[in-house]
């Protein structure tokens, strides 16, 4: 498996755990990492971000007919 999937893996699991909370969560990871100096702690949950969003809402030409 790639990196690259199991973020995939990871995003999907936390909207899971965390459901209409998640978007908080991923902001106070990334508060925290903001904080700490941790620039790629930071990178690494905007990635996750970015993917949450990708997984709720998918682009227009991906949806099934």
């Amino acid at each position: 498996m790639t990196a690259d999937q199991s973020r995939w893996i990871f995003a999907a699991q936390l909207m899971k755990l965390h459901g209409t909370n998640v978007g908080r969560h991923i902001m106070d990871q990334i508060e925290d990492r903001t904080l700490a100096g941790d620039d790629d702690g930071v990178t690494f949950w905007l990635a996750i971000a970015d993917m949450v969003v990708k997984l709720t809402r998918p682009d227009e030409g991906s949806r099934p007919q």
